[in-house]
């Protein structure tokens, strides 16, 4: 397990660091891009968290209502055409909201509303320009992303007792591999984010 996580690492930090490169070639992208920004650099804090705090239910918490604003804040911006400093304002305020409250069905419904913005945005880069639907299949890959968080908050919230299955194994094993796979697609498609 420890391996996976380093290597999760290694895989983030590369992703970040191209995002790094990519928006100083490119300044433009920024603001275009910034849910995908958010979600991959959170996701690095995530992971250096794990690594250096192990599980922890306090920063999980605070994750669990990062992620879905990474998606629906950026969003909100770019519907009311705010700029990038209004909108990450906008996204600290939000999360400092949502943490204040800690209410797990308001990290369910967050979770929910960024995943149908996540596929009512795919379905519009789908029918869009070629270029916007090479864009498609990273929208896809956090949709699956998503999809999986939203699937375990409902099996934490009907209390099943994980410690006692026998099957916490296989679901565990499934969606390290699913997102490990989502990392490393990641690479391969948010090239396209950047380039005209």
């Amino acid at each position: 397990m420890r391996f996976y996580s380093y290597l999760e690492f290694v895989i983030l930090l590369a992703l970040v660091l191209r995002l790094i490169i990519y928006t100083n070639i490119n300044n433009k992208a920024l603001n275009f891009n910034l849910e995908i920004i958010l979600y991959i650099i959170f996701m690095f804090l995530n992971n250096i968290s794990y690594l250096i705090f192990g599980f922890n239910k306090t920063s999980n918490s605070i994750f669990d209502a990062i992620f879905p604003l990474c998606i629906i804040v950026p969003n909100i911006g770019r519907k009311f055409n705010f700029n990038i400093l209004i909108t990450l304002i906008l996204f600290v305020f939000s999360f400092l909201t949502t943490i204040i409250f800690m209410e797990e069905f308001l990290y369910y419904f967050l979770s929910l509303g960024s995943l149908i913005i996540l596929i009512l945005t795919s379905i519009k880069l789908a029918q869009g320009s070629s270029i916007n639907l090479k864009k498609t299949p990273l929208y896809l890959i956090l949709i699956i992303d998503f999809l999986f968080m939203i699937i375990i908050q409902r099996l934490i919230a009907v209390k099943i007792n994980w410690s006692e299955s026998h099957f916490i194994g296989y679901v565990e094993n499934v969606v390290l591999f699913v997102y490990l796979i989502n990392l490393i697609l990641s690479h391969v498609y948010v090239r396209r984010f950047f380039i005209n």
